[in-house]
């Protein structure tokens, strides 16, 4: 059985909840994505890991056909936005271990570039 049940309750108010795990994991998963996992992203904003372990340039970190149709990222406390392909703004960089919305035009799927040390 997959299902993990969950019993929360504050203020008066109290609730059961199951949800259902339908993902299957390796037996021995060691926390850390593998590599050549794909991203996929939609048109719009997407909310995406970046797992590597250094801080690389985004149109270093990026495929082109990436890089090329964002026309905005956003992260904790910084921003970029695409002008003709340079990153203008406070973030030029994706750091390690944090998350960014990604303002796509399209929809595709992708590795990174992670540099290796």
């Amino acid at each position: 059985n997959n299902d993990l049940c969950l019993s929360l309750s504050g203020s008066g108010l109290s609730a059961d909840v199951t949800l259902a795990i339908t993902a299957e994991f390796p037996i021995e998963d060691t926390g850390y994505m593998e590599e050549d996992f794909d991203f996929c992203i939609n048109e719009g904003l997407n909310l995406v890991s970046y797992p590597c372990e250094n801080d690389i340039a985004i149109n270093d970190a990026l495929p082109s056909e990436i890089s090329n149709n964002l026309s905005s990222i956003v992260g904790e406390g910084v921003a970029g936005v695409n002008v003709n392909g340079t990153w203008v703004g406070s973030l030029t960089q994706l750091q390690a271990g944090s998350g960014y919305w990604f303002k796509s035009s399209i929809e595709a799927c992708f590795n990174y570039e992670c540099a290796e040390n």
